[in-house]
């Protein structure tokens, strides 16, 4: 097994030959769990059950820590039990936590992150400039993805503004330096965050393989937000692009796909939306 976090990425791929990554995102009210047992239990019950009945459809899990947090001690608990039962199944960790502060601050998150759970890799935000990324990069091994171009419907608040020197956006500016990044550092994998609802996600990608930069991508908006995994599967074969470092995420498609398939198990209709998914 290969020592950077893109080795992990590209092993895991060259297994099951899938992009998809499972996001796991508690949310109690939705969950088939029993609320009067030990919460943390409960919640690692759940995933634990989806991620052995699609383990072979799946090559990464992302947890977003906020979801946890909000559960307390309990959701604390739960994220660091499956954290290592993902890691025991050989899928590689993507803690979700948009971190990205100053120094110290950022020391901080990344201690917890990488020593603490022992995840493989985190999304950062960039805009307070490299101070807040530098200390994840001094982890020898690990990931960062950093937040580009994001799905949510609000990202051109700012991430679209034109830069004075140059006129282009926010986001092919933090591309270019995190590109840059990526060829500074000899210890992390430098990757970025582009929503599968961007229509610029093609020319993203035409930019990284003209540029021979072959990064870790981390693909978020597949399932219910409308993006399409075979779209983007379509749009790396075109433009010739490592597919072992990519990764397309849907959460709530597949955690909650009871909902939408009826009188199928949480896990038999989570296994049904990965079906579709793939699919889609």
């Amino acid at each position: 097994m290969g020592n950077s976090f893109c080795d992990l990425l590209v092993e895991s791929w060259e297994r099951n030959t899938s992009l998809l990554c499972f996001g796991m995102d508690p949310v109690v009210e939705r969950m088939k769990i029993d609320t009067d047992k030990n919460l943390a239990d409960e919640i690692f019950r759940y995933f634990s059950d989806i991620m052995h009945e699609i383990i072979l459809k799946i090559t990464a899990v992302k947890p977003n820590i906020g979801f946890y947090l909000q559960y307390g001690l309990n959701g604390i608990r739960a994220l660091h039990m499956l954290v290592n039962e993902a890691k025991e199944l050989e899928l590689p960790v993507i803690l979700d936590g948009k971190f990205g502060d100053i120094g110290r601050t950022s020391e901080a998150y990344a201690r917890f992150a990488f020593e603490e759970l022992g995840v493989d890799a985190v999304t950062i935000n960039p805009l307070m400039g490299f101070d807040a990324v530098r200390p994840f990069l001094q982890y020898s091994g690990k990931g960062v993805f950093i937040l580009t171009l994001t799905s949510n419907k609000t990202a051109e608040d700012f991430q679209y503004l034109r830069v004075v020197d140059d006129g282009k956006p926010l986001y092919l500016h933090i591309l270019d330096r995190l590109i840059g990044w990526n060829r500074n550092s000899d210890e992390s994998d430098v990757g970025s965050v582009v929503g599968a609802t961007k229509a610029e996600i093609k020319d993203i990608i035409s930019k990284l393989t003209d540029s021979g930069s072959s990064i870790p991508l981390l693909i978020p908006g597949v399932g219910t937000q409308g993006g399409s995994y075979k779209e983007i599967d379509s749009i790396l074969n075109m433009a010739g692009y490592k597919k072992g470092l990519v990764r397309i995420n849907s959460s709530s498609a597949i955690s909650y796909a009871h909902e939408k398939f009826k009188g199928f198990s949480y896990t038999e209709a989570a296994f049904l939306a990965v079906e579709n998914i793939l699919k889609s």
